[in-house]
């Protein structure tokens, strides 16, 4: 059975591995389908992957306003990895983050001496 990329990212179990799927993800569009300058933004981390969502989404736009029907339905779909790979991180990064008042380990209780 083959995964497409919002299944594996759904299946990632670090940042890591989200910003993997979406690398490779990437570098499966070519030329025709996403601008150069799109392909070669940094994606090493959240804050990367969101800019890249949000340059998306302009290029959804910009696609629909030039009739470019390819490019427009290539990068929606783009977006949508995109949008899940973000979903996901943000999700991984608030399981990761202990609870306010509370130290990383911490057991659920207090011991007194």
């Amino acid at each position: 059975m083959i995964l497409d990329s919002i299944e594996l990212i759904g299946l990632a179990n670090s940042v890591e591995d989200v910003l993997a799927v979406l690398r490779a993800y990437g570098e499966t569009l070519g030329d025709a389908a996403l601008p150069q300058w799109w392909r070669q933004l940094p994606l090493a981390d959240a804050q990367q992957a969101l800019w890249r969502l949000f340059a998306l989404e302009a290029i959804v736009n910009a696609a629909s306003k030039q009739l470019d029907e390819r490019r427009r339905a290539t990068a929606k779909h783009a977006l949508q990895v995109f949008a899940a790979g973000v979903w996901k991180i943000k999700l991984l990064a608030r399981a990761s983050t202990p609870p306010a008042g509370r130290a990383p380990g911490a057991a659920g209780h207090s011991s007194s001496t």
